[in-house]
């Protein structure tokens, strides 16, 4: 990569950040990318949790969309929005209910 390019925007999603295998797993591979070749944003559906403070802590934006369940229609909306707005080139989603709404 020469020192021109931008680095790739890179979204995360995940239900939520409260402690759990698939957070944990978020919070190591958000914090150990190449700050220089990505440009990492976490979302979350919900609110924060123990993992969305330690992203933070550790230097990675996370933008939670404050929902009150899988099928809060005012969080897609705002997912929908976000997206738009930050034109990731790379959208990663865990477990099945992101990957399932955010294929489509």
């Amino acid at each position: 990569m020469s020192g021109t390019e931008e680095p790739v925007k890179l979204m995360l999603l995940a239900i939520g950040l409260g402690v759990g295998g698939t957070e944990s797993h978020v919070l190591e591979l958000a914090s150990r990318l190449d700050r220089k070749r990505f440009q990492v944003t976490v979302c979350t559906l919900r609110g924060d949790g123990a993992i969305a403070r330690e992203l933070r802590n550790r230097g990675v934006r996370v933008v939670a969309l404050g929902g009150r369940g899988k099928l809060d229609a005012c969080v897609l909306v705002r997912l929908w929005r976000l997206i738009r707005r930050e034109r990731p080139a790379v959208i990663h989603a865990f477990l099945f209910y992101f990957s399932r709404t955010v294929s489509q």
